[in-house]
């Protein structure tokens, strides 16, 4: 803006002379170094292409659980109409926040991981390089939880704090204001192995012999068929079975061992502790025992049983119990354990265990 003359009106000069609105006294002062730039409006540039999506390459995860990635390199360009310097401008920054949706980007989520959280708000300071108009960042960033975040961006000008720019269309960021995501597969657990391998009998059939002296009678049992236990990888699915005898000695019995299955972890780091929560079958099944008279054994689902002889000194009577198996249980989550936070990762492809009941 520019001073170019000065009218008066409803005045006398010194020679008595009556001005007027109609007719004002008009001074030139053209002449003068009376030039102001006036600035209403400030320009935000932000460098091209300082969006990322971490972890990400094309339309292809590529990131690990909990990996973490480096921001550096931000800068922007704060101007007036002119293109020139914006005097006393400070605290220049741009904030990222996490907005909690780690399930969607990562396979897994937490209570305790808030926008609170160390690491899940993001400030970047830029700094003034020396032009006045071009600012940069002054230290690298770290970001790490995967999902997206909400870029925001501030400065000062004398000292005065402007208007935070981001999200609302009010207040909406210049177009190419960096946005970044965080992306990572999630760990996966596989079944890799079933112990122990060996006969898994269909059928064990147990008879009778009379002792002498009217001592009772003594049990034979006898395996019959076989059942294999076996690992699906295609659908990361056991079928299992407990190993069991049946032996003719003096003491004769019958015994089940459980199967134990090996979980192969993998897309975790050595820091991780992982667990795995296995369904338990809480269905029981009757089984009816002589000793001395009738009663009832309730067996748990999924117990450790044994088929085994009692005895007394002149009467032999026996216990039957059996092996009663899980059914199909479905594992789709497992707890992962970081840094003192705890994450439930949704397993890609879930735990399927089959173990049906063994014998009959």
């Amino acid at each position: 803006w520019q001073l170019t003359a000065l009218r008066l009106w409803n005045v006398f000069d010194v020679d008595g002379t009556a001005y007027t609105e109609e007719a004002p006294l008009e001074i030139d002062v053209s002449g003068t170094n009376n030039v102001t730039k006036v600035v209403n409006r400030i320009f935000v540039t932000f460098a091209p292409d300082q969006s990322k999506d971490f972890g990400k390459d094309g339309g292809t995860v590529t990131g690990a659980f909990m990996d973490s990635y480096t921001i550096s390199g931000l800068n922007v360009d704060i101007k007036d109409f002119e293109g020139q310097e914006v005097t006393n401008v400070s605290e220049v920054q741009l904030t990222f926040t996490y907005d909690n949706n780690s399930s969607s980007y990562g396979g897994y989520s937490s209570d305790s991981l808030t926008n609170a959280t160390e690491g899940a708000t993001i400030t970047v300071a830029l700094a003034d390089d020396g032009t006045g108009t071009h600012f940069v960042q002054t230290a690298d960033a770290t970001i790490l939880y995967a999902g997206s975040y909400t870029t925001t961006f501030s400065y000062k000008i004398n000292n005065s704090a402007t208007t935070s720019y981001g999200g609302t269309s009010a207040n909406a960021l210049p177009s190419n204001a960096p946005v970044f995501s965080v992306w990572s597969k999630a760990p996966t657990a596989t079944i890799s192995a079933i112990t122990p391998t060996g006969s898994n009998p269909t059928k064990i059939t147990y008879t009778t012999t009379s002792l002498s002296w009217g001592r009772g009678t003594e049990p034979t049992f006898t395996a019959t068929g076989n059942q294999t236990s076996s690992i699906d990888t295609s659908t990361n699915t056991a079928t299992l079975y407990a190993v069991a005898t049946a032996e003719n000695s003096t003491r004769r019995h019958g015994s089940f061992t459980q199967p134990t299955l090996t979980l192969t972890v993998a897309g975790v780091d050595s820091n991780c502790a992982v667990s795995v929560i296995l369904p338990k079958g809480s269905a029981t099944s009757d089984v009816t025992f002589s000793r001395n008279g009738n009663g009832t054994i309730k067996q748990t689902l999924g117990a450790v049983s044994q088929i085994k002889t009692w005895t007394s000194y002149w009467v032999l009577t026996h216990t039957l119990s059996a092996y009663y198996g899980h059914g199909t249980q479905t594992i789709s989550t497992m707890t992962v354990v970081k840094d003192g936070i705890t994450y439930t990762v949704t397993l890609p492809k879930p735990i399927v265990i089959n173990n049906p009941s063994s014998v009959n």
